[in-house]
């Protein structure tokens, strides 16, 4: 009996390779046939390569032939929107056109304060859940947050001793990305009415200020980190700087603005319900890749050349 269709879409960034990175481990290929979809032809030779288990094909949500074609005889499709300014646009006619082919079931990678509706990132992907919460379809919005890996972005900060960030004196329960997956697979492998037709909201096990975060980097780097308070203004200019989309730029600001605000100061238990484990505490996830943050000494390359 033939396996019933996953398509996965947006799997190609840094979700989808932690995401992907399990899949074999966690049944993923037993229970569906998976085909993933790149907005990128170039890259389906070195996807083949890397994820041999799946049918990749091409697949631009901007255009609905190539959707239309991705999503034939599919059932269940895992919706990851890109970071493009326009995702709500393409969202919401993604699920149009699944509902057209006859899918059953859509799993959304959305975020945690969707539902409030008050800042562009949160609308943008509420337009999309409202879609499908209407379309007749079996959905899940999967609510994810800040993730862990997002302090990747300031490593060369850190590394010359600083945290820069806007987040005031707020906290938020930052979440790792595993744990994301982890949700995920039970989602699409588990399903059930139980579980079914509800947002899940994951977040990290525990509540922490940028100047918290600080003081763990201090700890386990063994030096002094400096928490620096950014304005919103500075942390644009910041963003801008970095080469960032100015609508990217300044959604991050509001999100920043909206844990400064104290707005996300609460820990779901919904990570634990899906799983029965605690999601990965901040200190757990660094310690393995704190040497990423670490300046290399001059003395220590000196002595690799001699």
């Amino acid at each position: 009996m033939a396996k019933p269709i996953l398509f996965l879409s947006g799997i190609s960034g840094n979700f989808g390779s932690v995401f992907l990175a399990k899949a074999n481990q966690k049944g993923l290929y037993d229970k569906f046939h998976v085909r993933a979809g790149t907005s990128h032809p170039s890259k389906l030779s070195d996807l083949k390569l890397a994820y041999p288990e799946i049918e990749w094909v091409t697949c631009n949500l901007e255009k609905d032939q190539e959707v239309q074609s991705a999503l034939s005889g599919v059932q269940t499709m895992f919706l990851i929107p890109g970071g493009v300014e326009n995702r709500s646009e393409i969202g919401v006619k993604a699920v149009k056109i699944a509902k057209a082919t006859g899918l059953r079931k859509v799993l959304l990678f959305s975020v945690v304060g969707a539902e409030q509706n008050s800042i562009l990132f949160f609308r943008q992907m509420r337009a999309i859940e409202e879609e499908l919460e209407m379309s007749g379809l079996v959905w899940n919005h999967l609510r994810t947050l800040w993730f862990q890996q997002n302090l990747f972005g300031w490593k060369d900060t850190i590394k010359n001793g600083r945290f820069p960030i806007a987040m005031g004196k707020g906290k938020c329960p930052w979440m790792n990305l595993e744990d994301a997956a982890e949700a995920a697979f039970i989602l699409l492998l588990k399903g059930g009415r139980q579980l079914e037709n509800k947002a899940w909201i994951i977040t990290g096990p525990e509540l922490l200020s940028g100047e918290d975060v600080a003081k763990m980097l201090t700890k386990s780097l063994g030096k002094s980190i400096e928490y620096v308070e950014l304005t919103p203004q500075e942390q644009l200019q910041v963003s801008l700087k970095s080469g960032w989309p100015e609508w990217q730029a300044r959604g991050t600001v509001d999100l920043m603005k909206w844990f400064a605000e104290g707005h996300c100061n609460y820990v779901s238990p919904d990570f634990k319900t899906l799983t029965t484990k605690e999601g990965t505490k901040f200190s757990d996830w660094f310690d393995p890749v704190k040497d990423s943050f670490k300046a290399v000494s001059y003395t220590h390359l000196r002595a690799h050349e001699t």
